[in-house]
């Protein structure tokens, strides 16, 4: 019984370190990365693929910089329908901490 627990514990952490998850939000202009491909670090939700959005990184419409997101459904609007995506870093940093968000233009 200690050897399969000792087991699954081990390929629990494996499987925890081998994901690529970085220290600190990263590409947050998405500059990184070659249109029309995603930009990089940056991934969709599977929700947002049910219900059929798609994302790109364009030169073509851009606010500032070089490079933005496109995130673009052709299908109807049903409601509570919307599309998001994400990255994943390591947000320990943060624990515990009071953070104000605010935006800039």
């Amino acid at each position: 019984m200690k050897v399969i627990f000792i087991l699954i514990l081990i390929l629990s952490f494996n499987n925890l370190f081998s994901q690529n998850i970085n220290f600190q939000p990263y590409n947050l202009d998405f500059e990184i990365g070659t249109p029309p491909a995603m930009p990089y670090i940056w991934e969709i939700t599977k929700q947002s693929t049910d219900f059929e959005y798609a994302a790109v990184s364009t030169d073509k419409q851009v606010f500032s910089g070089k490079r933005s997101l496109v995130l673009f459904n052709f299908t109807p609007y049903k409601k509570g329908m919307f599309g998001s995506v994400y990255q994943k870093f390591n947000a320990s940093r943060y624990k515990e901490k009071r953070y104000i968000l605010v935006q800039i233009f």
